[in-house]
């Protein structure tokens, strides 16, 4: 193989370095029990669902000891093959420290800031899935840290518009987003080889929609699937009317003691509207998750996220059954306001997480949820309750 590119294919720079990374997951979803208002939500009866969630692969690297890229693409879809991140950094940059340029995540909600591969429940909660449809955006950011690592802030310019299925975005309104994040690691133990930690962070953003272009078109919108992947959003609020400017606060907190962990984060979405009145919706999580087996979820205290677990003993080493960790999280979202009726959700998640090795993981989930008084896109208000069961096979590199 060598020899067939000898002379053909070179390193661009001396020092640049190449690594390749991916991810495979696969879920099953059953939707064993719900109320007849589930059915007219969902626009039919829930049916269960083997499917790949994502289905990733990139590479990434330093093209110099200053600039480096990252590209992944998302092949889940064999009909729409979609980008995730693609950017350039550059790191060093005279009082920005770390600046990116391209299709990135947004400085704000903390699951959503986690990697799918490091988070606890296998879906994310409704407020984040509801402000960060498909994380990513086309932008600027830039990303800091204090000497000590106490402290870490990101802030950045976004066009507020998905762009990852078709690439480009066009139009004379950029609706821009402009967003920022300041976290706080008040604690971590050193000497516990940061086994006990706490965090908080502030975040918030405020953009601006096109109020005069295609109402279907309007990022001036929420909405959330029941935090299992059915085919319809459960809570939706349509594009808002009127809407000139979203503005987003958040606020968000982590305990951690060894095997134990305690997180949590509130939003609320302001919509300023003309002629109409604004409209303020909101949501909240939190969740307790404990190791069976002793390990803890690391942290990272360069951009306040959960870092990579790893087990005490992997499936395959002959000394143990991997790492089992259980937890359970509320969750609820308010998009009911004013003239507008998105719904309400309230939903309870029961989980249990068994880590074969570092890159390998298994996700059982039960949700017990309940869905009041949606009205936008249907005949008039729905509420109904459900039971769903979820399953989620990962590995990634």
């Amino acid at each position: 193989m060598e020899s067939a590119f000898d002379g053909r294919v070179k390193n661009g720079h001396a020092n640049s370095k190449l690594s390749l990374h991916g991810r495979i997951h696969f879920d099953h979803w059953a939707f064993p029990d719900n109320d007849p208002g589930v059915d007219v939500i969902e626009g039919q009866n829930p049916q269960d669902r083997l499917a790949f969630r994502r289905v990733r692969f990139g590479v990434k690297g330093d093209i110099t000891d200053k600039t480096y890229f990252r590209i992944t693409i998302e092949y889940a879809n064999p009909n729409k093959v979609e980008y995730r991140d693609i950017f350039i950094g550059m790191n060093g940059v005279p009082f920005f420290q770390k600046l990116q340029i391209g299709n990135q995540k947004r400085p704000y909600s903390l699951d959503q800031l986690n990697s799918s591969n490091a988070i606890v429940f296998i879906e994310r909660p409704f407020i984040a899935d509801a402000t960060q449809q498909d994380t990513r955006r086309l932008g600027i950011q830039s990303w800091n840290v204090s000497s000590n690592q106490a402290w870490n802030w990101q802030y950045g310019v976004f066009n507020r518009e998905n762009t990852q299925d078709d690439g480009r975005y066009i139009s004379d309104h950029y609706q821009l987003e402009v967003a920022g994040r300041l976290a706080n690691t008040v604690h971590y133990d050193e000497n516990a080889d940061g086994r006990n930690y706490a965090h908080w962070a502030i975040a918030g953003s405020y953009g601006h929609p096109d109020e005069d272009g295609d109402p279907a078109a309007s990022t001036a919108r929420l909405r959330a699937r029941p935090e299992a992947r059915a085919s319809s959003r459960w809570l939706e609020t349509g594009a808002v009317a009127g809407a000139q400017g979203v503005y987003l606060l958040g606020l968000e907190g982590v305990f951690n003691r060894g095997p134990f962990q305690l997180a949590g984060e509130s939003m609320q979405v302001w919509m300023r509207r003309d002629p109409q009145a604004t409209t303020l919706f909101w949501g909240a999580y939190g969740y307790a998750a404990y190791f069976l087996t002793g390990e803890h979820i690391p942290w990272d205290r360069k951009i306040g996220t959960l870092g990579k677990m790893k087990p005490n003993h992997n499936t395959a080493s002959g000394s143990g059954w991997g790492a089992l960790q259980v937890g359970v999280r509320y969750s609820y979202a308010d998009f009911n306001n004013k003239d507008i009726l998105g719904g309400v959700g309230h939903s309870m998640a029961v989980g249990l997480n068994w880590w074969w090795n570092p890159n390998t993981r298994i996700q059982f989930n039960y949700i017990h949820g309940q869905i009041d008084d949606r009205a936008v896109g249907l005949a008039g208000p729905t509420s109904g309750s459900y039971d769903i069961l979820g399953t989620r096979l990962m590995v990634f590199f």
